[in-house]
Order: structure tokens, then sequence, then C-alpha cells
């Protein structure tokens, strides 16, 4: 216990390079690992997570107290509360507790996790911080209704340390196969599930542009934020470029930003689609949002 409270204390509060590599020699992040911490901890902002240390985002959360930090901050600055935000692609919760703290017991988020080994870990998250104001969705989202495999990274291997690498896209990972519904956020919306909407964060391993693409009313209605990776080859595998892309920001009336990597909220400049370089962070505003302001005073 005292090795694991001296490794969270400088894995929180001593940024020196090195100290990475000392954090994974005594703890590393895969399943064979001798040395490991398993159980419920507090993230840096307090909230509460059930962690095991072999998992690369709960190995983030412990010893780092967050995970992708710059897209917590981002998150905190551009839903107000008492909003409505999505995350898709929700994972064991990372982001989707930070939203539910930022939007507030007046608003809410809708969280979609098609996996079910993070959607069990994610509830139990949700569940461990007593928020209401959460929905979990069990679906993934994309371009058309239908139902497709889900890639779920096979247990005994590397890449199930990471269910963050779980696909509707045939990357070449090992993998089961789990068939899931696909929806449109379109369709979510027809429902009569939000009124509002101020932002969307898709992490769906290449299948980003089919979410886009099944978003163009919501985009239209709503015009809220949207936070998402373009990786070249990952798109290309699900038969989406950057040309696709373009189409659905021009017509929805966006612009894309490229967000710094780092602790705070910063965006590095704005650039057109077909400038992008093979690996982005992006953001997505409505041209003329006023976040944008607020983002380059953070």
């Amino acid at each position: 216990m005292l090795l694991e409270t001296v490794a969270i204390w400088v894995g929180r509060n001593v940024p020196l390079p090195g100290s990475g590599r000392v954090l994974t020699t005594l703890y590393p992040h895969h399943y064979g690992a001798p040395r490991f911490v398993k159980g419920v901890r507090r993230r840096r902002d307090g909230l509460l997570v059930d962690v095991d240390s072999r998992n690369v985002i709960d190995w983030n959360l412990l010893f780092r107290g967050e995970y992708e930090p710059q897209m917590g901050a981002l998150l905190r600055i551009l839903v107000p509360q008492g909003g409505v935000a999505i995350d898709v692609g929700a994972n064991v919760g990372a982001h989707t507790l930070t939203l539910s703290r930022a939007v507030g017991s007046t608003g809410c988020v809708l969280a979609f996790e098609p996996n079910p080994i993070t959607r069990a870990a994610l509830r139990r998250n949700v569940d461990l911080n007593g928020f209401s104001n959460i929905h979990i969705y069990d679906c993934a989202l994309g371009a058309s209704t239908q139902v497709l495999p889900l890639r779920v990274p096979r247990i005994g291997t590397p890449e199930y340390a990471n269910q963050g690498l779980a696909s509707l896209v045939a990357l070449e990972t090992p993998h089961e196969e789990v068939r899931v519904q696909v929806r449109t956020l379109d369709q979510i919306d027809a429902e009569g599930r939000f009124t509002r909407l101020d932002l969307v964060k898709i992490d769906v391993q290449g299948y980003e542009c089919h979410v886009l693409e099944g978003m163009r009313g919501v985009l239209d209605a709503y015009g809220p934020a949207l936070i998402f990776e373009f990786e070249d080859w990952a798109w290309a595998k699900a038969g989406a470029d950057i040309e696709r892309l373009n189409d659905v920001i021009r017509r929805s009336g966006y612009e894309l930003w490229r967000i710094a990597a780092g602790r705070h909220a910063a965006l590095t400049r704005l650039v057109e689609a077909s400038h992008l370089p093979p690996h982005a962070e992006l953001l997505a505003l409505k041209s003329g949002d006023s976040r944008a302001a607020m983002l380059r005073a953070a």
C-alpha cells in the first residue's frame, strides 16, 4: 500500500521526463503484470473510479489522476451547467463522469458504449458517484441502422489491456466479435431524447465519420461542439476520408480546430479539412460560436 501511495503521488505531482517509465516498471499496464492495483480509488478531481491498473485507461486515472487531460479541460469549458452532452464511445466513463459534473443535476449526459466489458465498468463508475444525470445506451452510433460485429480485444493478448481498441472497423488486431445494434444520433433525437445539445465527443477507433454522417440533422438543429479524432489509416479502413469529413463539416457550417496536447484546454489553429495531418485531435465549432473565443482565452 505504501508503494502504491508513493507511486500515485509521484505520478500526479512529478511531471519529469522518465517518471512514466518508472511507474510502468513498478506497475505495468498489461494483464500479465506481477504487481497491480485493483479497487475503488479517487481521481485527481475527487471522483470515484473502480480501477484495475493493468488496464491502460485505469492506469492513467490512478497514477496520473486523469485520462487525456486536455480533453477534460476542454469539456469543462465547452459544456455549461444545465447543458446536454453526448459521449460516443464512453468506455469506462473517464470523460462521461467529467461531463456529468460539468452539466450538473439540471443537465444530462448520454453515454453510448456497445462493448459489454467496458459498459459494465462504466455503470459501476456512474453508480459509485451517485450520478443520476447519465443515461447509458448499449448501442453503437453510425450513419445508418444495422447490426454489425464489434471487434473486441481478445483476452490474453496485449491489446486486451486497452478496451478502447474495440471497433466496428476491421482493424488488424486480435479480437473476438460481438454483434451490436448500430443507430444514428438523428434517430435518437427523433425520439425526443433531448431539446438542446451542447457537445458531442466521439472516440470510436476510425468510425468517427460514420457517426458524424448519421447526425446531420442534429448538427443543423443544435450546433453542438464536436470533439473527435482523425486517424487517416483507421478512417481508410472504415471507408472514410478527408473528403467525406469535409462534406459534413462544410455543409453544416462548422470550422475545424486542432487540439494541442498537454494538461490545458488549448487550440493550436484553425485548419481546413483538406490540410489535416495523418493524425489529429479535432474540435469542430459552428462558424461564429462564441466558445472559440473562450478557448483562446483559457
